[in-house]
């Protein structure tokens, strides 16, 4: 096939890019009428720095582009469509066609041209680079798609975007940026799921409140702090819409040109491009890219496990983040409520068995026989009830992390054999007598002082060894100043979110008992309290007759009581400690009103109040 002999004709222009198994880009080229022939070498119109086997032939057409490849052997010819915004693999490469958005303006000369040119560039040299950023596991393609809003919405000086998924049972909101993750959720609720369900059908963007009018009524809006209209896009991959962006503006009719609707189409397919090549790698499950769909949106899980940003508990990140990369067995300790297991999970997380399975078991909730068994397994006709062979926790846990709780629960008989598998690295089924190679990585916790249990003997000394590699102590919620009204927000939104719940804010008493109460059942009992609460507040305040407080479980901590408030009135020694309260909430927050209502729990209007009341 020769160049010259092909037909020209005309249609619409469009770029044309390619990208190597390890995201290089090999190929970045505006079609023009005729056809390219691509390979790595010099005869071809087109030569590119990749192991190309033969030749590929690029003809234009009015849907989008052909791709011919042909086998250095003459015989192997392979055909692909290629459509406009939707990713595909073939010949080893992964290509992408997108609308040449400055080809419109090649032949103008104006100042618009140039100035819409020049933004086209700065879009693309943006969007290039983002797609080699390295997205190998969940976390880091959620902080890649937020990444990719912020561009975005940068480019296209809109207010907010949020990125919903096409799940099978429904649509997930999974990201978001220039918008908290409550206003996000807000305006997705709004978005009644017929929008989403013609942008898939259409394959085509939807601009609304217009499109919202013609389904459910004028009165319909997703007016959200600035956000008068929305529009949304679909974003193909694997020939299919998987996600559908939204941005908001001010007035898309006026902000939305042509010529910015091409721009943002381009900018899905490259979102399309890089949720597809981490499908093909096999390195994310589709389950795992897009959060679980819900009738009214996804929360946004937390980048940490653990919440909280006092220095207890950023010590014990730091803790963490240094032995999580290494295998070496782990003792957790701390009071009950803490969060062992979730700082269990964050080791888990954070080490390179992250994707291997984490089995927990509870020492204390299962009898002898029976925890033998679920750890170890046992065969078939083993003992009475078994009628069947089974695998046992540490078997299931091979290659990733065991963690057992309240290790200090265990019986001596149990130490012993738990220490053998630890030796040698195997186990045996009970009824069996052939020994099972495993790999795991133990992590145990308890609230129990097992030094003194050593020194008593009941717990054996090279176990406790064995098991104490590292040591992770969780620190106390009253020793964690400034974390429990931040806990009991997310506890409070949380709540509100799965029980479908309005939003509710905290009384000034209710923030006072929170603070002041001991928290002797700490992070465990704080999510109880806060449950408890948005039951039984009647209206939209939580006050602090609904929190539920015994006189023990709300004893004041002596530290918070000065000597003179005490020479005060009850009303005037309130209003000197809140004062204090909302002063010093004010300065952990840089002086930010919003930050500081948010953390607070309560609305700006009730902070500015307060504000004024107390000339702060």
């Amino acid at each position: 096939m020769k160049t010259s002999d092909l037909v020209q004709t005309d249609v619409p222009a469009f770029h044309l890019l390619a990208w190597d198994e390890d995201g290089k880009l090999v190929f970045n080229r505006i079609l023009d009428d005729q056809v390219l022939s691509i390979a790595s070498s010099d005869d071809a119109d087109v030569a590119i720095n990749f192991a190309l086997d033969g030749e590929i032939y690029v003809r234009k057409n009015d849907l989008g582009a052909s791709l011919m490849h042909h086998g250095r052997d003459k015989h192997t010819r392979k055909n692909k469509d290629l459509f406009f915004g939707s990713p595909a693999n073939f010949a080893g490469l992964t290509w992408l066609l997108t609308k040449d958005t400055q080809a419109a303006h090649h032949a103008g000369d104006s100042a618009h041209s140039h100035e819409t040119n020049a933004k086209s560039s700065d879009f693309l040299s943006e969007l290039i680079p983002w797609v080699r950023t390295p997205m190998n596991n969940t976390q880091e393609l959620r902080k890649g798609l937020a990444s990719f809003l912020e561009i975005v919405v940068d480019h296209t000086m809109s207010q907010s975007g949020i990125l919903v998924s096409v799940d099978a049972p429904g649509f997930s909101l999974v990201a978001a940026f220039g918008v908290t993750a409550m206003d996000a959720e807000q305006v997705w609720s709004k978005i009644p799921d017929s929008i989403c369900e013609e942008i898939m059908r259409s394959e085509a963007k939807i601009l609304m409140p217009e499109g919202l009018r013609e389904r459910v009524g004028s009165a319909s809006t997703v007016f959200v702090r600035g956000v008068r209209s929305m529009v949304g896009f679909p974003i193909f991959a694997e020939g299919r819409v998987i996600a559908i962006l939204f941005l908001g503006f001010m007035n898309v009719m006026r902000d939305l040109s042509e010529d910015m609707q091409s721009e943002i189409e381009n900018a899905c397919s490259f979102c399309g491009l890089v949720v597809q090549r981490a499908l093909l790698r096999q390195e994310l499950a589709a389950a795992k890219i897009m959060a679980p769909a819900t009738s009214a949106g996804a929360h946004f899980p937390p980048e940490r496990l653990l919440l909280g940003s006092s220095e207890p508990i950023a010590e014990v990140y730091r803790i963490i983040t240094r032995i999580a990369p290494i295998n070496v067995p782990t003792l957790i300790l701390g009071e009950t409520g803490t969060g062992k297991e979730l700082a269990a999970r964050e080791i888990h997380r954070l080490s390179d068995r992250a994707c291997a399975p984490f089995m927990a078991v509870n020492a204390a909730a299962l009898p002898e026989t029976l925890f033998e068994s679920e750890l170890f397994g046992h065969r078939k006709g083993a003992f009475t009830g078994a009628l069947s062979d089974h695998k046992g926790l540490i078997e299931k846990a091979d290659g990733g992390t065991l963690f057992i709780d309240e290790i200090g629960e265990l019986p001596l008989s149990m130490q012993s054999k738990l220490l053998r598998v630890l030796q040698e690295k195997s186990i045996v089924r009970i009824g069996e007598t052939d020994p099972r190679p495993v790999d795991f990585r133990l992590v145990a916790a308890t609230h129990r002082n097992l030094q003194a249990m050593v020194e008593k003997g009941t717990f054996r000394e090279d176990l406790y060894y064995r098991i104490a590699g590292a040591l992770v102590h969780m620190p106390r919620l009253k020793d964690r100043p400034g974390d429990v009204l931040s806990l009991a927000n997310f506890f409070k939104q949380r709540f509100a979110r799965f029980h479908n719940l309005p939003e509710k804010e905290w009384s000034s008493d209710a923030l006072i008992a929170l603070e002041t109460a001991e928290w002797r059942g700490n992070v465990r009992e704080l999510e109880n309290t806060v449950s408890r609460a948005m039951v039984m507040a009647e209206g939209l305040i939580i006050r602090s007759s609904d929190l539920g407080f015994t006189t023990d479980s709300a004893t004041v901590r002596k530290e918070g009581i000065t000597a003179s408030s005490s020479c005060l009135d009850l009303e005037t020694a309130r209003n000197e400690w809140l004062r204090s309260f909302i002063e010093e909430s004010l300065r952990r927050n840089g002086g930010n009103r919003a930050k500081t209502a948010k953390a607070l729990g309560i609305g700006q209007r009730t902070l500015f109040r307060y504000i004024e009341q107390f000339e702060l």
